[in-house]
């Protein structure tokens, strides 16, 4: 539920902040019963709810730490057939997420998955069309509940709190049940959760959940005590509907965090998809450089109704970053297009080599032609900083006969 009303700067608009609900626990992990031998048959755990694997460390048949799971992989199958799950999104220490099996998963403990191998396939991730995330798409679903015992469900919209999946005696896990709770307004106050056989319930298809307007509470309280840069990598995981509405429901100074750590690409797409005014609000909460590489990705048109929207004591800073970036200097001091620094002689080809009558070993600048900074593309491979330069240079070139310039701590030097 949305709630709160924070100002920022003297013109600024009202930005809105979210409150995230803790959820209630569900059920703990099922253990099946003990065989005459007095071993748990199978697995430590045959029955639990997905929500809880979520953040639990995977661990290799010797104990070794390969990751954690973020997700469980389903299949929806036709009808009213219990979705079967396939496998498990694991995160790796690297942030790569890899898609393992159910086929091996040996035991899933309250604080641990074990795997029957420690041999798996690194290759990334990729949702295919025919799988569904558990937790980034079913969660916050909305449903219809048939349950002749739950009739004050009936008729009425009912949303996904959590899947409780079950193992089956030929190894296979499916969704044997649904936590649910009634669908209410945002100030109401939250129903009671019930927990309903798959039979009887109806609605969750992939077109469904192709649909707008599902919330992001349950993906919101994972997000919760995430550093930015992981959010922004779980954002980059999600498909691009769930992506949009997880972005529309964070509140500016957590979602400007949270762009900042993006690639350009993926930057400039959540920023158009969230409207111009609360784009503007975003790029308000954002690092001014940091805005300013996000604006310089955008057309000029673009780039400039934005900063328009924002409030000037906010834009001021931006616009001043992008009035000295390559794009709106253009290449009339490019050095490669012939033109020079306005701090230097001004000689056109000034870096074609060693003039006559110079030392071939000064000035790796002269070089070079301008400063590195003047590149559009960064710093020139092979041109060195001043610690270098002095360590390499010839003594004469540093004698009283010579002198030195700097431009923002890059040596040239002439004689």
């Amino acid at each position: 539920m949305r709630g709160g009303l924070v100002r920022a700067g003297r013109n600024a608009r009202v930005r809105r902040t979210v409150h995230v609900h803790r959820p209630e626990p569900l059920l703990c992990l099922a253990r099946p019963e003990r065989d005459s031998a007095g071993s748990d048959h199978l697995a430590a755990v045959s029955k639990v709810f997905a929500a809880r694997l979520a953040g639990l460390v995977v661990l290799g048949p010797d104990g070794e730490s390969i990751g954690r799971v973020r997700d469980v992989v389903l299949t929806i199958r036709m009808g009213r057939q219990q979705p079967r799950v396939i496998g498990l999104v694991v995160e790796l220490p690297t942030r790569r997420r890899i898609f393992v099996p159910m086929l091996r998963v040996t035991a899933i403990e309250p604080g641990a998955v074990t795997l029957t191998t420690g041999n798996v396939s690194l290759r990334r991730f990729n949702q295919r069309p025919t799988e569904i995330l558990a937790l980034a798409q079913v969660l916050d679903s909305k449903v219809r509940v048939d349950d002749p015992e739950l009739p004050e469900l009936a008729g009425v919209d009912a949303v996904v709190v959590d899947l409780g999946i079950e193992l089956t005696r030929t190894r296979d896990w499916l969704v044997a049940r649904v936590a649910v709770r009634q669908h209410r307004g945002r100030l109401a106050r939250r129903s009671a959760i019930h927990v309903v056989q798959w039979q009887h319930i109806s609605g969750l298809t992939a077109a469904a959940l192709a649909m707008p307007g599902q919330g992001v509470s349950q993906l919101l309280l994972q997000f919760e005590d995430m550093r930015a840069a992981d959010v922004a990598l779980a954002l980059r995981e999600l498909p691009e509907k769930r992506r949009n509405e997880v972005a529309v429901a964070l509140d500016d100074e957590r979602l400007a965090d949270v762009v900042q750590e993006l690639p350009a690409d993926d930057q400039t797409d959540l920023l158009t998809s969230l409207g111009v005014d609360r784009a503007a609000d975003v790029l308000e909460a954002m690092d001014p450089d940091d805005a300013a590489d996000l604006l310089g990705e955008l057309p000029e048109t673009e780039a400039e109704s934005l900063l328009q929207l924002m409030d000037p004591e906010d834009s001021e800073p931006v616009r001043r970053l992008l009035e000295h970036s390559p794009r709106h200097r253009g290449r009339s001091d490019d050095p490669r297009a012939g033109g020079a620094h306005p701090r230097h002689d001004g000689r056109r080809g000034a870096g074609a080599g060693p003039q006559p009558g110079s030392d071939a070993g000064v000035g790796v600048d002269a070089v070079r032609g301008a400063c590195p900074h003047r590149y559009p593309h960064g710093p020139v491979p092979g041109l060195r900083a001043p610690a270098a330069v002095a360590a390499r240079a010839p003594p004469r070139a540093w004698s009283a006969a010579s002198s030195t310039t700097t431009c923002r701590g890059w040596i040239r030097t002439t004689r």
